[in-house]
């Protein structure tokens, strides 16, 4: 009988064997180009508040990314930080950090649908990594008030109802602030890694830039957006012979009862 279990337990855990699938990038766009020609686009994504022109794309050379010019401020630039294609700016409509506006909610998101299956099998759970670089920064204006409210930077992910739009669980996975009493560039590549996102079901990555108008005034570049990694799903046909040998191990244990 002993026997008889050992080889059930090693059949089972054969049979039920799964594999680690790639899920590709599921934001569309992440690097703001167009395919296939690499033209800078904001396709695929939404801007808030709808008309903005707060939210716009900038090349690599762009003013706001440079900095070492002697007859300029560099805390008005990324410092060269944003080396390739193009990338987006929240909260300032042209030229260097300190532009217009200075006040105001600023956003970036976009809304997708994770998969569901893979290779024709049923995901059984989703292992993935929210990416992105970022810089933020602000100038501080002349006779700033003293410890004045900062300005924010925060990233969500939202799983959602695709159909009321209504917000079924949030992630915070990122947040900073900068004003008149704590300057100084943030910048980086960001990561974080989530392992119980649900297969099938709706998400909306959003960046959102909140200035307050209160003596400073910022600015944040986005670039290489990615939601991906891997999936595990069951090895093809394994429940069919898991089933199967079921079947044989009942009908092999009933002949050993008789044999008894």
């Amino acid at each position: 009988m002993r026997k008889t279990l050992l080889a059930a337990t090693a059949l089972f855990a054969a049979c039920t064997a799964a594999s680690a699938a790639t899920i590709n990038n599921q934001i569309a766009n992440g690097g703001f180009q167009a395919i296939p020609d690499a033209t800078p686009s904001l396709a695929n994504w939404t801007v808030g508040p709808a008309n903005t022109t707060a939210v716009n794309l900038r090349a690599a050379d762009d003013r706001i990314d440079r900095r070492g010019d002697a007859a300029l401020d560099e805390a008005d630039a990324f410092d060269n930080f944003f080396t390739s294609g193009p990338f987006v700016v929240l909260g300032d409509e042209a030229g260097a950090i300190g532009g217009g506006p200075d006040q105001g909610i600023f956003s970036l998101s976009q809304q997708f649908r994770l998969p569901r299956r893979s290779g024709g099998s049923e995901i059984q759970s989703l292992d993935l990594s929210v990416s992105f670089r970022y810089a933020f920064d602000g100038v501080v204006a002349e006779n700033a008030p003293v410890n004045a409210a900062d300005d924010d930077f925060s990233v969500v992910l939202s799983r959602i109802n695709p159909n009321s739009q209504a917000v079924l669980k949030t992630y915070n996975l990122f947040a900073a602030s900068l004003g008149t009493a704590r300057t100084g560039q943030l910048s980086g590549d960001f990561s974080a890694q989530l392992l119980d996102l649900v297969p099938g079901a709706t998400y909306v990555l959003s960046f959102v830039l909140n200035e307050k108008g209160a003596g400073f005034n910022s600015a944040v570049g986005i670039d290489n957006v990615k939601v991906a990694g891997t999936a595990v799903v069951p090895v093809p046909g394994s429940l069919v012979l898991l089933g199967s040998a079921l079947v044989g191990l009942m009908r092999f244990a009933r002949r050993r009862a008789v044999a008894a």
